[in-house]
């Protein structure tokens, strides 16, 4: 708990307040109540307060983030405190996913591969930057992975029970990240191709009615986990009531916030088997797709289209290069003779990989919205797992060829957990050696995969250390005042931070800037203002990895 709130998380732990307090599933409706939800049980119970004035609904009304600046203020320095209790009540999330990378590696390559498997979830940084934080991306995930094992168990055993245990997995994984809702056209897609094999296997058909009567209850009980969820708010509401705001299904007129391509047509009628605010959260996520009002970076670039290939870039800079020379050693190993795989293997390696990759596919699709790498976090349990093969794949190579591959396994292995222990506490800034280190990280990519606004209580924490006693110039890239968590500032001149405006006192001498400015991200900023002029200088500290501090006496400021 040593990083200070992310630009997400008093949004995130707000909104969780809102649902218990006033039951809102409104607020912040792009995401899933779970999880949420979860990390706000210990807050109340610990009696934070709260304070609603901000409070809006409506289309495309996104108030979650001026609740969650109002949560930090009326809180003040005991939302620290609140904001640690959250976090622990999300970690069983990223236990939750290392146990199922060691179920799902040791079912399909034995029990040393899902050690290996779950070795490398526990010390990925970008693992524990997203279990450290109140965010879905990790509870999706591991949630995911779960389902996805059940669905093949499923798929294994062709049982009632096990059909009802997978969806209410799926259930629950669709509460925690709604993206998962490709799985309702990619599973029976995999059940189709397994049944397929299975007829030219045996030689007969299988029990087709039953099959298809037992994923039809997967789905009744994931649709009724689902809207459960939610209490079954607007559920089987009519799609032709509903309110977008995206082109694609509001079509919206100029004079309008919403509208519905539906309204006047054939499919009015038809009622919707999903809560009202789940396919109210997916239109606007539809809508930041379609034309997302920032700019993404990439590389020293801005574009408002954004890179098809920014996902796949991540793996390579954000990825450790340990993690990466283990998938290219199971690459290279794959294309020997490979042992001969059984049907539910077979099963068990779509039913893994398909999902993980869907995501990257539809996110790669989707490239107006390149700001957060750790959206591809799905992707990342099922590459543990093909990492965690090695051991299976080899098991029959001569004696002296699996000895040369283990020891560089287990080289990675242990560069992994090195990398790992001296990168704590800053995995969110993470960039492996290839990118040149988290120092270097502007150069490829910011946002919640650089500078997040976890980097706080390290500026605090240095301020205290060299004694300064005067009010700092900082302009920091968050959404709640950094005064509120006890840091004596002053707005620097272009806007620094959620609903401030820049402050005429010239008395400092130090500039503290969030480096996504110094990069020349203009989120919130004055007209015509930057701090790219910056990166010309040398800062005297850096906090964390993401605060640049540097000293500029008066007659020396450009």
């Amino acid at each position: 708990m040593w990083q200070s709130p992310t630009s997400n998380e008093p949004a995130h732990l707000a909104s969780g307040v809102a649902l218990w307090e006033l039951g809102r599933f409104d607020v912040y409706r792009v995401n899933p109540p779970l999880i949420r939800a979860i990390a706000a049980i210990p807050v109340m119970m610990n009696g934070c307060k709260t304070h609603w004035n901000n409070l809006r609904y409506g289309p495309q009304v996104r108030s979650e983030f001026a609740i969650g600046a109002d949560f930090v203020k009326v809180n003040r320095l005991d939302s620290v405190h609140l904001f640690n209790l959250a976090r622990l009540a999300c970690l069983p999330f990223s236990i939750l996913g290392a146990w199922c990378c060691y179920l799902w590696g040791r079912a399909l390559c034995g029990s040393l591969s899902g050690f290996l498997s779950c070795v490398l979830w526990c010390f990925s940084p970008n693992i524990l930057a997203a279990g450290q934080v109140i965010c879905p991306d990790m509870g999706g995930a591991s949630l995911g992975l779960v389902a996805s094992y059940t669905f093949w168990r499923w798929l294994k055993a062709l049982s009632w029970e096990s059909a009802a245990l997978c969806g209410a997995t799926f259930g629950l994984a669709l509460l925690a990240r709604s993206s998962w809702i490709v799985l309702f056209g990619l599973w029976p897609s995999i059940w189709f191709v397994v049944f397929l094999l299975q007829i030219q296997k045996n030689g007969v058909s299988t029990s087709l009615r039953s099959q298809i009567g037992q994923m039809t209850l997967l789905f009744g009980v994931s649709l009724y986990v689902l809207n459960l969820g939610y209490l079954f708010d607007g559920t089987l509401m009519r799609l032709g009531d509903f309110e977008f705001v995206s082109q694609r299904l509001g079509n919206p007129q100029p004079d309008a916030r919403s509208g519905n391509v539906f309204k006047d047509g054939h499919f009015a009628f038809i009622p919707v088997p999903l809560p009202k605010e789940f396919v109210l959260g997916l239109d606007q996520q539809k809508k930041d797709f379609e034309a997302f009002p920032h700019a993404s970076y990439l590389r020293g670039e801005w574009r408002m289209s954004g890179w098809w290939y920014y996902y796949l870039y991540g793996f390579l800079v954000k990825v450790p290069a340990s993690i990466l020379c283990l998938v290219l050693i199971s690459i290279c190993v794959s294309f020997q003779k490979l042992p001969r795989i059984e049907l539910d293997h077979v099963a068990g390696w779509m039913s893994l990989c398909l999902p993980g990759l869907a995501t990257v596919v539809i996110l790669s699709c989707q490239p107006s919205l390149n700001h957060h790498f750790r959206y591809a976090l799905p992707a990342f349990g099922p590459l543990f797992v093909f990492a965690g093969s090695i051991p299976f794949t080899i098991r029959r190579w001569k004696q002296n060829l699996r000895l040369a591959v283990i020891a560089l396994t287990m080289t990675c292995v242990v560069s992994l957990i090195t990398t790992t222990l001296t990168t704590a506490p800053r995995f969110i800034s993470f960039f492996n050696l290839v990118a040149g280190g988290a120092r270097q990280g502007h150069r490829h990519m910011i946002h919640s995969s650089l500078d997040w606004g976890q980097d706080l209580y390290f500026l605090k924490e240095w301020l205290q250390q060299q004694q300064i006693d005067q009010p700092i110039h900082l302009a920091y890239h968050g959404v709640f005042d950094p005064a509120d968590i006890g840091i004596d500032h002053v707005p620097a001149r272009c806007g620094p931070h959620w609903m401030t405006s820049a402050s005429p006192d010239e008395t400092s001498d130090l500039w503290v800037i969030s480096v996504n400015y110094l990069v020349g991200d203009r989120w919130r900023l004055s007209p015509n203002c930057h701090y790219e002029e910056f990166l010309r200088k040398t800062p005297i500290h850096v906090c964390g990895d993401s605060l640049y501090v540097y000293k500029i006496p008066h007659d020396r400021r450009e």
